[in-house]
């Protein structure tokens, strides 16, 4: 993993960090995770967080899922999404019939698919049991 973050900062122009290795190491080792929770775990500023989250963007190793919501991009493994509006877990989702049907959908409408995201909001079993 270590080659991955060094070969896509070094095709930007961009120095290798110990604290850029650090980020990167916790996105790849945490499915999901939220600006608080890197800040958190990782012991660095807020503003820290968000140059880093932007630079991983920018070099698309990480990919914003919803408005506070980041995980690894890792193009073998695309995935959708489900997401509790009362705790605010993810649940990924590996559907191979779902990315069939966007594909004949794009087919119907002649569309050329380039990319998708797909996150459905709701309630999760145990939200639903508390209640």
């Amino acid at each position: 993993m270590k080659q991955i973050l060094k070969k896509a900062l070094k095709k930007s122009n961009k120095s290798y960090t110990g604290e850029r290795q650090a980020f990167f190491d916790f996105i790849v080792k945490n499915q999901h995770f939220t600006i608080q929770e890197a800040q958190e775990k990782l012991g660095i500023s807020r503003a820290s967080v968000f140059r880093t989250l932007a630079l991983f963007e920018r070099l698309f190793l990480v990919k914003k899922i919803d408005k506070n919501a980041y995980e690894f991009n890792n193009p073998a493994k695309h995935h959708e999404h489900l997401k509790c509006n009362k705790c605010g877990q993810l649940f990924e989702i590996d559907d191979h019939t779902l990315h069939s049907q966007i594909e004949l959908l794009c087919k119907k409408y002649n569309f050329s698919h380039q990319e998708h995201q797909l996150i459905i909001y709701g309630i999760c079993k145990k939200c639903q049991e508390r209640d």
